[in-house]
């Protein structure tokens, strides 16, 4: 069978189709563990223990925890009014034939330690499982980054969860796949791995945009520090991503990395010479975290022009080249510099002059 849906409602905190239902083990296997596959990140197994544990449970017939899928556009038919009775028919077979587009949101390892159950069974008992063994799944139907970032954070909080950076390498992965997909971007997002020589002067790094996506949703700069424990700058970016109402903003992930990419792309047509220049300088992590930061803290400056991005660029460099580099920490000190110019970007167009003595004065 596919997927059955027996329950469709709203989430009023992230405003998205939550769905409940149900699959076969052989649905699982054949449908939903590719959604894992086609991410291009590795998680390792957490707790051991327990998934040795659960892959025998599996083998005797417990029913697994529900896993969660998620949809990063609107697959429904809001157009369709069906009787009550047809409702969930067609909401079931809508979700069928869009499940190649999906991803597991919550659920990664409870997969995979089934797939691994059934692989080490005898073809009788096998058959037999994937048959009758049943997976209950929720599914989310939303397209807006932080929303699905939101209801990540909120399925992984509360067990030992994947760090708050290895969730927005998810979402980052799965969003600018979906970027790269575009005609007019791409190739734009490119991993470490499928790297070449000087694709930092006409491409945008993923890794790059990890960072700076992570800094934006907790609305700051501070998103490493070597003198905390990993455990506990995990939870303090997880509190900040929280508090921050991430998923009551407007400005997705998509907006911020097609911003970048647009400007960059509007540099190079119009000064040859140095082509790669401003795809550079996003590329130095400290500088697009404080653009992104800036830009949480004045959503107004996701409308910023080349030449606007230019001058932001200029001040903030003129910023950095008053301090004596032997006694303050540059990356920080460059990432501050480029929020500070981006958020105050009014005050900068009056007097930069002015704007450059006053942040020296106060640092």
């Amino acid at each position: 069978m596919d997927i059955e849906i027996f329950d469709k409602v709203r989430d009023g905190v992230i405003n998205s189709d939550y769905l409940t239902g149900k699959v076969s083990y052989k649905y699982a296997i054949e449908k939903l563990l590719p959604l894992v596959n086609k991410l291009d990140f590795q998680r390792n197994a957490l707790n051991k223990k327990f998934y040795e544990r659960l892959e025998k449970d599996i083998k005797s017939g417990c029913v697994m925890p529900p896993i969660t899928i998620a949809f990063n556009s609107d697959i429904m038919d809001t157009k369709n009014e069906s009787s009550e009775s047809d409702k969930f028919n067609e909401v079931s077979h809508t979700v069928s034939n869009h499940i190649n587009s999906a991803f597991i949101l919550d659920g990664i390892q409870r997969l995979t330690t089934l797939s691994r159950a059934i692989n080490s069974i005898d073809n009788i008992k096998k058959e037999k499982l994937l048959k009758e063994g049943l997976l209950y799944v929720n599914i989310i139907i939303s397209d807006s980054t932080n929303k699905l970032l939101y209801k990540m954070i909120v399925l992984n909080n509360g067990q030992k969860p994947m760090s708050i950076r290895h969730q927005i390498e998810i979402l980052v992965n799965k969003f600018s796949d979906d970027i790269n997909l575009k005609k007019e971007y791409e190739g734009k997002i490119i991993t470490e791995k499928k790297a070449h020589r000087n694709d930092g002067i006409t491409k945008i790094k993923k890794s790059v945009l990890v960072k700076s996506y992570l800094a934006f949703s907790s609305r700051s700069i501070n998103i490493d520090n070597q003198k905390i424990i990993e455990s506990k700058l995990n939870q303090i970016l997880t509190d900040k991503i929280m508090s921050s109402e991430i998923e009551d903003s407007d400005i997705q992930l998509t907006n911020l990395a097609e911003l970048v990419i647009n400007l960059c792309e509007q540099y190079k047509e119009k000064y040859e010479k140095n082509s790669g220049e401003l795809y550079k300088w996003f590329n130095n992590e400290n500088n697009m975290i404080g653009f992104f930061v800036g830009i949480a803290n004045n959503p107004k400056m996701m409308n910023v022009d080349l030449e606007k991005t230019l001058e932001i660029k200029k001040i903030s460099e003129e910023i950095l080249s008053n301090f004596t580099t032997s006694k303050i920490r540059v990356s920080t000190m460059r990432r501050k510099a480029v929020m500070k110019v981006v958020q105050d970007y009014e005050a900068v167009e009056k007097s930069p002059e002015e704007f450059i003595d006053k942040y020296l004065m106060e640092s």
